[in-house]
């Protein structure tokens, strides 16, 4: 395949973004390096700068021109934007010192933002998508303290797009500060800065192919995929998707990368590429991740079926989003249980039986997939959760029941259970299983404990109490993390007892104005744990445990046990 090149020659980094200015298109991803990567970038460059190495490749670059000073980015996002955090933080680090105006400015000026002639006005050299754009200008390209920046990573959800970026940003100006402070004054600090920006500007460079159209753009990708450069999958199927869409109608390229951006858009934050293994699974089972693209051409073999399967695509990544959602609006006409065993798969971590939920909202009425999701529910915690079993069983065995129910073989959700039979773990397994069972992730732990006091209370007759409001309980450890004098006397005559901490056996459910119990003696938290309306907190007193050590937790732990058997079972 001919690929027509505007250029591609190898260029100092830092020289390339003096000459140029970056767009990034919608349809991209977020800035997605984490703090790995970038602290791997920095050190790299640093280490090569320490040993004065004559090049330091910093890999390919794809771009088409959208002017003669404006670059689109198809490949090299995350590379533009952790060089331009670090021109950043060495900005800012010039602009606390007056005697370094000078530099400031230039690193401004010339790395960070230009004024073309004839333009409208200052312009920065990186544009990213609309989801980091605002933040990116704010935090990277302005001036920003790491205060600031901390601060507007900490006023952030966790699904925010944009807290990889400032995770990023504040990661690079904490270091640039920490080296700074390694120097014995300013002066050598400032002369450090100013040869750092020089290796990065000549030294550390990239090999840049700026293509004279789109259609060549999105086609070389597979190319370069083939001669050994890797790229992520869903890559690979967007440029191949992209590459074929003026072969659907004229035109329609535009259409291709709107409906694109809204996917990306519609999955935030999350992992992508888990995305397309499970959209793809959920119709054709479970393929193998350097597979997978090869299959995708394989079966979507010309523009019409591109067409159609990126409309598919498009619509599936809504569903998938909100598999991490019990509050989205996909679940609003399911009754309360659907959307509880929703964030229980969710907080289980459960993602292995995505595809079967995607598969089974395209095919399955509303009552049997309430039914779907509670045998799902009862499998994650059975094999998952308190097996321990292999994950990768779980998604093997359920791509194929995945594409059986898309090919309508599997219409009911007794199909399902028995295509799933052996990852349902016998009744007496399982009860031995979480008689041991440990837990040290708290969301998780929260999980089980309110699962387990709903069970107690059906199985009295008794109703719901408002502290199982999710939110509205915290985890108590009855031996603490952090013993005080009272455990230490305990632990003296029962060595087994700090090792079963994180047992099930030693956690209960609280409400939140309880949490300065924490490293209380036992007589002092027995006092609260008995005035609790919880059954499951209120019944470790005095009459079951006279003492608490390693023979009380493997005694509640059983009784657990007894009702986790009965909360976690299918039909």
């Amino acid at each position: 395949m001919t690929i027509p090149l505007a250029d591609t020659p190898t260029v100092g980094l830092g020289r390339f973004i003096k000459e140029s200015r970056f767009v990034v298109p919608t349809h991209q991803r977020d800035f997605s390096w984490t703090n790995v990567y970038v602290t791997a970038f920095m050190k790299d460059v640093e280490e090569a700068l320490k040993k004065k190495s004559d090049i330091y490749f910093c890999g390919l670059m794809v771009f088409t021109r959208a002017s003669s000073q404006l670059l689109r980015v198809l490949d090299g996002q995350q590379r533009l934007a952790t060089t331009l955090m670090v021109f950043s933080a060495i900005r800012n680090w010039f602009r606390q010192h007056s005697a370094y105006k000078k530099e400031e400015f230039l690193v401004e000026t010339q790395l960070l933002q230009n004024e073309e002639i004839g333009g409208s006005g200052i312009e920065p050299k990186l544009t990213l998508t609309p989801a980091n754009n605002e933040v990116f200008q704010q935090y990277v390209t302005k001036a920003a303290t790491v205060s600031e920046i901390d601060r507007a990573l900490k006023a952030r959800q966790s699904e925010d797009r944009n807290k990889t970026l400032l995770n990023a940003a504040l990661l690079v100006n904490k270091h640039i500060e920490r080296r700074a402070s390694e120097f014995p004054d300013t002066d050598t600090a400032k002369d450090y800065f100013v040869e750092l920006i020089g290796y990065l500007t000549d030294t550390v460079q990239v090999v840049r192919f700026v293509l004279s159209g789109d259609n060549a753009a999105y086609t070389i990708f597979e190319t370069l995929n083939d001669r050994g450069l890797e790229l992520a999958p869903l890559d690979l199927v967007k440029n191949y998707v992209f590459s074929r869409a003026e072969g659907y109608r004229p035109g329609s390229l535009r259409d291709f990368e709107e409906r694109w951006a809204e996917m990306m858009t519609l999955l935030g934050s999350m992992k992508v590429d888990s995305f397309l293994r499970a959209f793809w699974a959920s119709r054709h089972g479970t393929m193998e991740g350097p597979k997978l693209f090869s299959a995708f051409k394989k079966t979507y073999d010309n523009p019409e079926k591109v067409h159609t399967i990126s409309i598919e695509m498009r619509t599936a990544s809504e569903r998938y989003a909100a598999l991490s959602s019990p509050a989205d609006a996909i679940w609003a006409n399911y009754p309360d249980s659907v959307r509880n065993r929703i964030g229980a798969i969710d907080t289980i971590g459960s993602s292995q039986t995505h595809p079967i939920i995607l598969a089974a909202l395209e095919k399955f009425a509303r009552d049997e997939m309430a039914k779907l999701l509670h045998l799902l529910e009862v499998i994650a915690v059975r094999f998952q959760l308190v097996g321990r079993g292999r994950p990768g069983r779980i998604e093997s065995l359920g791509g194929r029941v995945a594409r059986e129910i898309w090919e309508g073989k599997i219409t009911r959700t007794v199909e399902v259970r028995a295509a799933l039979e052996e990852l349902y773990i016998a009744d007496d397994d399982f009860k031995q299983r979480f008689r041991t069972k440990v837990e040290t992730d708290g969301k998780k732990a929260r999980y089980i404990l309110t699962t387990l006091e709903r069970q107690s209370l059906l199985r009295e007759g008794l109703t719901y109490v408002d502290e199982l409001v999710p939110g509205n309980v915290t985890l108590e450890h009855i031996f603490p993390k952090s013993p005080q004098a009272f455990w230490a006397q305990e632990t003296a005559s029962d060595t087994k007892l700090p090792g079963m901490l994180h047992r099930l056996g030693n956690m209960c459910l609280l409400p939140e104005v309880n949490r300065a119990l924490g490293n209380k003696a036992w007589p002092e938290k027995l006092e609260v744990f008995k005035k609790s309306r919880l059954r499951t907190t209120n019944t470790v007193n005095a009459t079951a445990y006279e003492k608490w050590g390693s023979a009380a937790i493997e005694k509640r732990q059983g009784y657990m046990a007894e009702l986790a058997n009965a909360a976690w079972r299918y039909p």
